[in-house]
């Protein structure tokens, strides 16, 4: 499964849409990026979203994977991770 076809199924199950921000920014470098802020994490293997019990489970290598962070702004030119803006996600 190609990387866009995985954003549109997370845009398929509204994993983007926030009311809290009038924007949402997506970065992504193609590869699995450890962050180390406390916030909500998920993983995406095939089309099964699961949301992760701790930020960076020590029994899985997420070296292979790629990731997506969704960064929540009111500013469409700027925007700031941090625990509350931003959401994890692990894509296989």
């Amino acid at each position: 499964m190609s990387f866009f076809s995985k954003v549109e199924v997370l845009n398929n199950q509204h994993f983007f849409t926030t009311s809290r921000y009038v924007y949402t920014h997506l970065y992504s470098s193609g590869e699995y990026e450890n962050t180390s802020y406390d916030g909500p994490y998920f993983i995406l293997e095939g089309t099964e979203l699961k949301q992760l019990q701790t930020s960076h489970a020590s029994d899985k290598d997420y070296r292979n994977y790629g990731s997506i962070q969704v960064i929540g702004s009111n500013s469409s030119g700027s925007y700031q991770t941090s625990e509350g803006t931003t959401k994890s996600v692990i894509i296989r």
